[in-house]
């Protein structure tokens, strides 16, 4: 999970977009793991975390509040961690509450003056990177 999720984060980084390739790779890279270690009976959990982002998150990515780029890396991440998804977007927003925050406040007059871009959007795979690790390794639960 860790080397696909941190790939689409440098990907949105750079130039704003996460390739398909790169999650198509890790959707069968992690559910041919995830179906090895723990079987067949995970199936429903792992279509099911990968149909809820897409289902939550439509409106947001119709409106342009969120890129589609998003919507799919948690639906990747949601065919590892199955219904968990859920507290993940719920991380994720969190998160990126935190990172619009900063931005705000980088934009004020007072940082104005040290020449600091404005720049109106923010990468938010970066939050949904860090809400896939803090559920990971911090609520009881490990994907790797």
């Amino acid at each position: 999970m860790i080397p696909f999720a941190l790939a689409a984060v440098f990907y949105d980084f750079a130039d704003g977009r996460i390739p398909n390739r790169l999650l198509a790779a890790g959707t069968v890279v992690g559910a041919g793991y995830m179906l090895y270690t723990v079987g067949l009976q995970f199936i429903f959990q792992m279509v099911a975390g990968a149909v809820i982002p897409f289902v939550l998150l439509f409106a947001l990515f119709h409106i342009g509040a969120l890129g589609g780029g998003d919507v799919k890396l948690l639906s990747f991440l949601g065919s590892l961690f199955g219904l968990r998804i859920l507290e993940v977007i719920f991380c994720a927003f969190v998160f990126g509450a935190c990172q619009s925050l900063i931005r705000l406040l980088l934009n004020h007059p007072f940082f104005q003056k040290f020449h600091i871009k404005k720049k109106h959007t923010i990468h938010f795979a970066l939050s949904i990177f860090l809400a896939a690790v803090y559920v990971a390794f911090f609520r009881n639960w490990c994907v790797v």
